[in-house]
């Protein structure tokens, strides 16, 4: 049997009750949910934060087996970012190159470099950030942003050239590039590089990338706010190009085009500071979302109570590695709060948030539930209850049969 082709495109921070509300002004994304196959109230990971979604679209494994339990993740005593390296199990990136594909990875968070054949690393991790609970949020300096690249033919390089993303001949030494407007510039450069190999004269079997800038002008501006809706509206229609572009090389009968997000994000009107309730530095917030290193049970079952007061629930221990289930506590904030790091007066518990929309929330939320969408071959296949469910569908696209059915094939892990 002929494997297709795959176009994975992720939208960060796209909810699924956003995009009902919202089709109107997405017409790209309802055309090909009309035309396609549309899968909603998707399950994010668990937290539903970008890290583990993103490890688990990548693997069709939950956080508890893939092992990213968060953007930020305990290493010793400390907790660091989460790296592609940090995936404990094989991703399907990996499956297909080993099957003889040809995968390239445009700016997607948690893919190796190595389970590709060109790659360029995501925007965001060469953004400055001001500590681990304001990634993607930092303003930049004057340095240029370029993005590391593995690209050993050449086909990046002659598609983009090599110019970094860079400040203008006339910009002043005052001028800085906000973390909104590098990612929106490389958004659209890998949207566009994405057409560029798709259409060209060696198309990829699997091309993964995504639209990422929407997530971090959520945070700032709200769901309701028009720059949110402007951000939105800019990914639908870098798709729509996309779309267009593959029609016009006749491509479209080649590539199944994946839509989906890693989570969804729900307003915020109170900020809880974790330094206030936990009384080391183990501990790490994104969104609603809390991660705490277990010093002492004794202790900790005191700070259960402290923060069960402000509303605060502790998860299960279902979503992390066995190893790490002694060591580690998650909890998420109650509606409409989230965590963060206290500007000013130490022992405060509370303030007026920076982020006023956010995810990571309750797994029980629906605010947080994201969606997927899919056009072109083996289409009307795809169902999703969460977000594992797509990693086993894309390998029957591009292994099917047998071939296939051993690349699932349980142990097929690093």
């Amino acid at each position: 049997m002929t494997h297709n082709k795959v176009l994975l495109v992720l939208i960060d921070g796209l909810g699924s009750d956003y995009f009902a509300a919202n089709r109107s002004r997405l017409p790209y994304l309802d055309a090909l949910a009309d035309q396609g196959t549309l899968a909603t109230a998707v399950r994010p990971a668990v937290p539903g934060t970008s890290r583990p979604s993103r490890a688990t679209i990548l693997t069709g494994a939950t956080a508890r087996e893939h092992g990213v339990y968060g953007n930020a993740i305990l290493d010793r005593a400390r907790f660091r970012p989460a790296a592609p390296e940090d995936v404990r199990v094989d991703t399907v990136a990996r499956l297909a190159r080993d099957a003889g594909r040809d995968v390239v990875g445009l700016g997607f968070g948690m893919l190796g470099a190595q389970d590709t054949s060109a790659h360029v690393a995501p925007w965001w991790q060469h953004v400055p950030t001001a500590g681990m609970t304001t990634l993607k949020s930092a303003r930049t300096g004057r340095a240029d942003i370029d993005m590391a690249r593995h690209d050993p033919d050449g086909r990046i390089a002659r598609s983009l050239g090599d110019a970094p993303l860079t400040l203008s001949a006339q910009s002043t030494d005052a001028t800085r590039l906000h973390a909104d407007v590098v990612g929106m510039a490389s958004d659209q450069r890998m949207l566009r590089l994405a057409g560029d190999l798709a259409c060209g004269p060696r198309p990829p079997d699997l091309i993964l990338t995504e639209f990422s800038s929407t997530d971090i002008i959520a945070h700032s501006h709200g769901l309701a706010s028009e720059v949110t809706r402007w951000a939105f509206a800019e990914a639908d229609m870098a798709i729509g190009l996309l779309w267009h572009r593959l029609a016009r090389a006749g491509r479209l009968d080649d590539y199944l085009l994946v839509v989906c997000s890693d989570h969804g994000h729900a307003p915020v009107e109170t900020a809880l500071y974790p330094a206030a309730f936990v009384r080391h530095d183990g501990w790490a917030c994104e969104g609603a979302t809390l991660h705490v290193l277990i010093e002492d049970a004794d202790r900790h079952e005191d700070l259960d109570v402290r923060l069960a007061g402000h509303g605060v629930r502790r998860l299960d221990d279902g979503h992390l590695p066995e190893d790490l289930r002694n060591r580690l506590a998650t909890y998420v904030a109650p509606a409409r709060a989230g965590f963060e790091r206290a500007p000013t007066a130490p022992g405060r518990t509370s303030g007026i948030p920076t982020v006023i929309s956010t995810h990571g929330l309750d797994p029980n939320d629906p605010a947080d539930r994201t969606l997927v969408i899919a056009h072109g071959p083996n289409a009307d296949t795809l169902t999703a209850d969460g977000l594992e469910d797509i990693a086993p569908h894309l390998l029957c696209c591009l292994a099917p049969g047998a071939e296939a059915e051993v690349l699932l094939a349980p142990g097929a892990t690093t």
